[in-house]
């Protein structure tokens, strides 16, 4: 329990500096020049980041440990966040944000193996993580509107830096290793073989994380607020910090009830519903019921769809199978942005939304699929 509450700690205060600046990057590129067509090529390198250093973090935490990847990673952080801060163009602001998302990538395999093996109830643990993840979104664009006009974004990234700095030397103090098995007693190549259930994973994973790149993950919530509803910069914020709140309670909930429900199904509902509820905000210029309520599902997703990817490796190759998953269905998913510009002026502001919806059905038919064959 103890890496859990260090855990949630630590998550807070990092997501919590993170989010008072995270909604409003699109907006900043802009204004620092960067054209519409180059922030959806950015969003594809953002994310394509985010996702490709799982597979070099996975064999790293199954070699070297949980523990050692989680605060490097984090330290990296500061760094990243040091170097947006006193960037002066949006390609300086970019390379260092790609630099963040690496570590982050990085990070994840480790994180996520860390969370499942530190107590036996999984989705409690989950669920805390999850909470104080959107517990800081609550709290960072709150603090991000009432900020913003007296010290900018460059002051936002300078205390996401500090924050960073302090977070990672409180990892390497209090975290405690989970990994039993070391070098070389590490697991084989073997305990990774593909099986028909690891496959059809990884493709509703894909589908579920194209979605997800042009939804929560994209910058198109934060540009059809700005563009389609006209609300300024900090109203922005409020409104993301409203969604955190609901959120960070739901998935809090939902975790303790996480470990007697079907994760298989449990994501598969959500990766519908949330592009369908998005849409239908978007529809509807702007009802803010429909958008909290996609905002949480999607959260959810980040609840259950680690324990059930979790439970198809064993301890010894987790992190390993955990960054393979993230990779290929990150990396792939991570595409779906450069579609909104081969698509752009056909449904106007509505593009990225119908496509997230399409790629959620595809992701429910799969992800039920190999959930009701792991039950059989």
């Amino acid at each position: 329990m103890r890496n859990i509450i260090t855990l949630t700690i630590t998550i807070i205060l990092l997501v919590c500096t993170v989010f008072s600046w995270y909604f409003l990057l699109p907006l900043y590129l802009k204004s620092l020049g960067a054209s519409d067509k180059a922030i959806s090529v950015l969003y594809f390198l953002f994310n394509l980041a985010f996702y490709i250093g799982q597979i070099p973090g996975g064999f790293l935490t199954d070699r070297i440990g949980r523990k050692p990847i989680v605060v490097g990673t984090t330290l990296l952080y500061a760094l990243a966040g040091y170097g947006m801060a006193f960037s002066s163009s949006w390609i300086g602001v970019s390379i260092f944000y790609i630099i963040n998302a690496l570590s982050s990538s990085i990070q994840m395999p480790a994180i996520l193996a860390l969370v499942f093996e530190s107590q036996e109830k999984k989705g409690t643990s989950f669920g805390m993580t999850s909470f104080s993840f959107n517990l800081g979104i609550a709290i960072g664009p709150f603090i991000g509107a009432m900020l913003l006009e007296r010290i900018g974004i460059k002051g936002l990234l300078t205390i996401y830096s500090i924050a960073a700095l302090s977070m990672g030397v409180a990892r390497w103090i209090f975290l405690e290793e989970t990994l039993r098995a070391t070098g070389h007693e590490h697991g084989s190549l073997k305990d990774l073989r593909m099986n028909r259930t690891r496959l059809l994973t990884i493709i509703g994973g894909t589908l579920f994380f194209m979605s997800l790149s042009l939804t929560l993950n994209g910058p198109y919530i934060s540009l059809f607020q700005k563009e389609g509803l006209g609300l300024s910069e900090p109203e922005i914020n409020i409104i993301f910090s409203k969604a955190g709140i609901i959120s960070a309670i739901g998935v809090l909930i939902f975790g303790k009830i996480a470990d007697r429900i079907d994760p298989a199904k449990s994501w598969a509902i959500s990766s519908l519903l949330h592009p369908l509820l998005l849409l239908g905000w978007a529809l509807l210029k702007g009802c803010l019921p429909l958008l909290f309520i996609s905002i949480l599902l999607a959260e959810i997703c980040y609840v259950v769809y680690p324990i059930f990817v979790s439970t198809i490796f064993s301890e010894s190759s987790r992190g390993r199978g955990l960054g393979i998953f993230g990779f290929i269905t990150g990396s792939i998913g991570s595409l779906s942005p450069l579609l909104v510009n081969a698509l752009s002026g056909i449904t106007e502001f509505f593009t990225p939304f119908l496509l997230a919806l399409g790629f959620g059905a595809g992701a429910f038919g799969i992800i039920i699929k190999v959930g009701g064959e792991r039950r059989a």
